[in-house]
C-alpha cells in the first residue's frame, strides 16, 4: 500500500482490490460506524463538515478511487497525486505479474 500527502487531511493508502481496482484501505472502526446507519448519508451531508473531512470520511470507508474522485471533488494536486499513486501501484502489479510468468 502506498501512503498518500494531502495538505489538510490524511487519506486512506491505496491498493489494489481482487479485481485490479483501486481502492482506499477501510478504517474498520469507521465502516461500522457507517454500516450501522445511525445517520444516512443524506442527513451527514446536511451537517457541517468541511470538503477535507469529506474527502478523508470517503477514504477512511474504503471508497474506489474512481468513486472517490467522483464525489470528492478534489483539487487538481491531489487528483494528480492519487493519479500517480494508482499508476506506481499498477506498475508494480504489472511486474510481480511477469516475474511470476
Amino acid at each position: 500500500m502506498i501512503p498518500l500527502e494531502n495538505e489538510s487531511q490524511g487519506l486512506q493508502p491505496i491498493y489494489l482490490d481482487e479485481e485490479g481496482r483501486a481502492r482506499f484501505r477501510v478504517n474498520k472502526i469507521v465502516r461500522f460506524l457507517w454500516d450501522t446507519k445511525k445517520y444516512s448519508a443524506e442527513e451527514l451531508r446536511l451537517m457541517p463538515f468541511s470538503e477535507a473531512d469529506w474527502q478523508q470520511f470517503n477514504s477512511l470507508i474504503g471508497y474506489s478511487v474512481t468513486g472517490f474522485l467522483e464525489v470528492s471533488n478534489p483539487s487538481e494536486r491531489l487528483e494528480n497525486e492519487i493519479d500517480a499513486k494508482v499508476q506506481e501501484l499498477l506498475l508494480e502489479a504489472k511486474e510481480e505479474n511477469e516475474s511470476k510468468s
